[in-house]
């Protein structure tokens, strides 16, 4: 049986698409389905960079126009862009919980 090539999205970053190569073959998302969602999570992580960057170069803070400190409006991007990112993730199901030799809790690090 031949194998299928995937190649992600061409609108991606390059760190992004490298992500989700990655992703894409550690958990074998090969449904069209999952390929989406697979793509969504990396686009609004890719927003959430964007805007992390932008927080870094401004701060965390800004100040309006009547002398108030308030949280900078990039702050609500990075929120919401990684909430989505997790949304979509999610979606997929991935099993992403560390093995353990035995059952139970895991022990204190």
């Amino acid at each position: 049986m031949k194998k299928k090539k995937f190649k992600p999205p061409q609108k991606l970053s390059l760190e992004a698409k490298k992500l989700w190569s990655a992703l894409r073959e550690d958990y074998q998302i090969e449904d069209a389905l999952g390929l989406n969602y697979l793509t969504m999570a990396l686009r609004h992580w890719e927003e959430m960079m964007a805007a992390r960057a932008v927080v870094e170069r401004e701060g965390f803070t800004v100040t309006d126009r009547y002398g108030q400190t308030k949280s900078h409006p990039a702050m609500k991007v990075v929120h919401e862009a990684s909430a989505a990112s997790r949304a979509c993730l999610k979606c997929l199901n991935l099993d992403i919980e560390p093995l353990r030799d035995r059952p139970g809790r895991p022990g204190r690090s």
